[in-house]
């Protein structure tokens, strides 16, 4: 009985060392490549250091205390980042599941409508920026060229210098760039409702809008909560696009928080408040999940 129990507990301790040295490597990529630039991160946002010097200062809490009392350019661009996520759940996301769902009620070329969906986002975010500014440049942009054309010349502007349009310029072009992402997953998501549970509606006279809001919304709960979580942390954590279109300008109308750390970083080369500012900023967006999968978990 004991040899037997003996060699049990060693095949036990084999497969176990066995399944261990599998995810070794991902441990290893984790913890080089993720766990330790968080750590770093957080161990320099204690310290005033310019990125050169071998002598680094403890500061302690005081570049969070900078942050909360007096960085009015910090909390704009998060003010801005909150902006284009908030748009781009309530535009992007309902106009994409409202997409998917007329495609996949028996639209004819739905491959054709996946790939010309998803061909912006492939696209690089700096090719997309480029794209929309001259889009929007007020000199030889589309959009100026068609207001005048239509004889509504008076509302041509400079979109990409004005502080009350620039952030929505910016916006409508993020939104392009990631629409077919969320098409394809919510349209993912309708394929695996089942079709007899919409022909049973359809038979007791419920109308398109009916099945969207009161079926397929429901069930696609799973889905959208994933999709948001996706959309606002690609929103908040906007920076190629923006540097391309606007460089954060006019003024900070278009500033986000990855280039106020950016600058902060490699143009003022203030490392330790450069970290503070990105542990704060990955604080807020884990929270910010947090907040979604908790939501989306009681609604279920």
């Amino acid at each position: 009985m004991v040899k037997y129990w003996g060699e049990k507990s060693l095949r036990r301790t084999k497969d176990y060392l066995g399944n261990f040295l599998f995810i070794l490597p991902v441990i290893i990529f984790f913890s080089l490549f993720s766990l330790y630039p968080i750590l770093r991160t957080i161990h320099l946002s204690l310290f005033k250091w310019d990125g050169m010097s071998p002598n680094m200062e403890w500061v302690g809490l005081r570049n969070f205390r900078i942050i909360f009392s007096g960085d009015p350019q910090w909390w704009i661009s998060l003010g801005n980042a909150f902006k284009l996520a908030f748009i781009a759940v309530v535009v992007m996301q309902s106009f994409s599941l409202l997409l998917a769902f007329l495609v996949e009620r028996g639209a004819k070329a739905e491959g054709l409508y996946k790939v010309v969906y998803y061909i912006p986002t492939i696209l690089s975010p700096l090719v997309v920026g480029y794209i929309w500014k001259w889009i929007f440049d007020p000199y030889g942009g589309i959009i100026n060229y068609l207001l005048e054309v239509i004889g509504l010349g008076t509302l041509t502007r400079a979109w990409l210098s004005d502080p009350v349009f620039s952030l929505l310029a910016v916006s409508v072009s993020s939104m392009w760039s990631g629409f077919g992402y969320s098409f394809l997953l919510f349209l993912a998501g309708l394929k695996g409702i089942s079709r007899e549970i919409i022909e049973s509606a359809m038979v007791d006279g419920a109308n398109g809008r009916q099945i969207l809001l009161r079926i397929v919304v429901p069930i696609l709960r799973p889905v959208i909560t994933v999709v948001t979580i996706l959309t606002v942390l690609g929103a908040m954590q906007m920076f190629p696009l923006v540097v391309a279109m606007t460089n954060g300008g006019p003024g900070f109308s278009t500033q986000v928080p990855v280039m106020t750390i950016y600058n902060e970083c490699f143009r003022s080369h203030n490392y330790g408040y450069a970290s503070a500012l990105s542990t704060l900023f990955g604080l807020v967006l884990l929270i910010l999940s947090m907040l979604q999968i908790e939501a989306a978990r009681r609604n279920n």
